[in-house]
């Protein structure tokens, strides 16, 4: 069933184009993102219903699981119009579940529903960073290779050194505390180019 009613859409789409955080890409550029905190501020048991309502009266979602443990997920869906997948993802499958995400490959549960699945996946890949920038873990700062389009959710960043003279160049990065795994609100970051031996 398609969308039938748009305002629930318009009305999530503004309050993430006015609440975003910015980060960094892999690049140092800026990237904003919609953390999970304004997401579970938004997502009221009441917005929850209407945006389920917008594509169908039968929704059986649970609306508290949404809250607590979805609140980014659902975020994407709505924003990408496809909350209509998420019947099956809570009935199914657990890849409703936050913590399932970013991902890097098609899930297997998905590859069943082609084309949909691959839509599904296609619109997923393309807006997730937006939702699920980058989470800095204690156990995975070593050898972590990050996407090109990865969103760092990094508060502010300071040149230590410049890579010019010495192939990398060393930053002082603030992380946001909702994204921070670390013992450290602070970190030092060394970033080289591939073709530098770092």
């Amino acid at each position: 069933m398609g969308l039938r009613n748009t305002e629930p859409l318009t009305l999530f789409t503004a309050r993430v184009e006015s609440h975003l955080s910015m980060g960094h890409d892999i690049e140092g550029n800026q990237r904003p993102y919609f953390s999970r905190a304004a997401a579970k501020t938004w997502w009221t048991s009441q917005r929850v219903s209407q945006a389920l309502n917008a594509h169908s009266d039968r929704s059986t979602a649970d609306i508290l699981t949404i809250q607590r443990d979805s609140p980014s997920f659902f975020s994407l869906l709505v924003y990408i119009n496809k909350i209509p997948h998420l019947e099956r993802e809570f009935h199914h499958h657990t890849l409703h579940l936050d913590n399932k995400y970013p991902i890097s490959d098609c899930p297997s549960q998905w590859l069943g529903h082609t084309p949909i699945g691959g839509e599904l996946y296609g619109a997923v890949r393309q807006y997730q960073w937006l939702f699920f920038p980058h989470s800095f873990h204690i156990n995975k700062l070593a050898d972590t290779d990050l996407e090109d389009e990865c969103v760092l959710p990094i508060i502010s960043m300071t040149k230590l050194r410049d890579g010019k003279v010495e192939g990398a160049d060393i930053w002082l990065v603030n992380l946001d505390p909702e994204y921070n795994r670390l013992t450290v609100s602070r970190l030092v970051l060394h970033t080289c180019q591939v073709a530098a031996a770092c």
